[in-house]
């Protein structure tokens, strides 16, 4: 009877961590989907450096997290979802010489690998929400 209660304590315990990651997993990705949506409009308003820490502080970790997810599940979405993430710190490497319309075309472009990458994960479509800035 003890080994059942233990048992059934461990699966309960499992299946809540579980659900705490996928929980985890929708915050970072909406937190990353934004941050590059606010980094986009920083760089269309030739705020490259702005966009630059933007896109370091809120978006560049969880890309990573979902890119090693991504490995076991897709291995073409998850290297798609890491080119376009190195295409883009690439330029950002120097962000005051970066061209802002050229900032703006690589973040779209990881805007759609992630949209990808989170489809293939099984998350929900990341949106920016109005007023992204």
């Amino acid at each position: 009877m003890l080994h059942m209660r233990i048992t059934a304590t461990l699966l309960a315990l499992t299946l809540a961590a579980c659900s705490d990651q996928a929980g985890g997993s929708e915050a970072g990705l909406q937190r990353a989907s934004q941050g590059l949506c606010d980094a986009q409009v920083l760089a269309s308003e030739s705020n490259v450096p702005r966009a630059a820490s933007v896109f370091d502080r809120e978006a560049h970790g969880f890309l990573h997290e979902l890119a090693a997810d991504l490995e076991e599940v897709d291995r073409a979405a998850a290297a798609g979802l890491l080119e376009a993430k190195q295409r883009l710190e690439a330029i950002l490497a120097d962000p005051v010489r970066a061209d802002p319309q050229d900032v703006v075309v690589l973040i779209t472009e990881l805007q759609r690998a992630l949209r990808e990458g989170a489809e293939a994960a099984g998350l929900p479509t990341p949106l920016c929400r109005e007023g992204a800035s």
